[in-house]
């Protein structure tokens, strides 16, 4: 039967070095052991200021053109998802109960996403539609509801232009008519027209009274198209 052998008493290592060489190791290990790394978020566009890429402030009729710029943007800075899709923050806590810094950058970023909705849009689309806004998706979705061509708000709003066309005195015809065929045409251009007899008629009911020896005469052709009276009420006005 065999016996173990033991090193001589001169080579046995005290236990208390052995104790202190364990817990050294084991500390040591542990502070090279990875640790967690911070969250990584996308730095916030530097760009504060965009009006260079936009022409001019954006107005009820040139919504469309405003939104597919304003979407390019948004895409060059890959801040998009603001606005569109399901737009949804993170959970302002983390499962640790600790502050979620994506909650907090994802706030920053909304913010600056409104400050380029309001500085895009012409003073009076702010102060009427924009002011209670207190973030982009807000924002975005009135803008959406009240000027989008298709929308149920934006073609009765268009459809009460016409019908409550006046001509200022201070108005110059020429530009009473083509103000009013803008609206006819912006109609047109999204599938809902009017018919040309129709638009007629409005525009002569928004005439002056000194107009309605004219407006009499009229009446008494079969039918006028709208670039004939163009030409009539502007030779009209020059009678006046």
């Amino acid at each position: 039967m065999g016996s173990f052998l033991y090193p001589p008493p001169h080579q046995q290592v005290p236990l208390t070095q052995v104790l202190t060489s364990t817990i050294s190791l084991s500390h040591s290990l542990t502070l090279i052991s990875p640790q967690p790394q911070p969250m990584l978020l996308p730095p916030l566009p530097t760009t504060i200021n965009i009006g260079s890429y936009f022409s001019y402030l954006m107005k009820c009729d040139t919504y469309r053109a405003w939104k597919s710029q304003f979407l390019d943007v948004l895409a060059i800075h890959d801040i998009q998802h603001v606005i569109v899709g399901d737009a949804c923050p993170p959970t302002p806590f983390l499962s640790n109960d600790t502050t979620n810094p994506a909650h907090s950058h994802w706030l920053r970023t909304e913010r600056l996403v409104l400050t380029w909705i309001k500085s895009t849009v012409s003073p009076s689309i702010v102060q009427n539609l924009l002011l209670p806004c207190t973030t982009a998706v807000e924002a975005w979705i009135i803008l959406d509801h009240h000027l989008n061509p298709l929308s149920g708000v934006h073609l009765r709003s268009t459809h009460d232009r016409l019908r409550n066309l006046r001509k200022a005195t201070t108005q110059s015809m020429t530009y009473y008519l083509i103000d009013a065929k803008s609206v006819f045409d912006s109609l047109s251009a999204v599938g809902f027209p009017i018919p040309e007899s129709d638009f007629v008629e409005y525009i002569v009911d928004g005439l002056s009274p000194e107009y309605q020896g004219f407006i009499t005469t009229l009446y008494l052709r079969p039918s006028t198209t709208f670039d004939e009276l163009f030409d009539l009420l502007v030779q009209e006005e020059r009678l006046q």
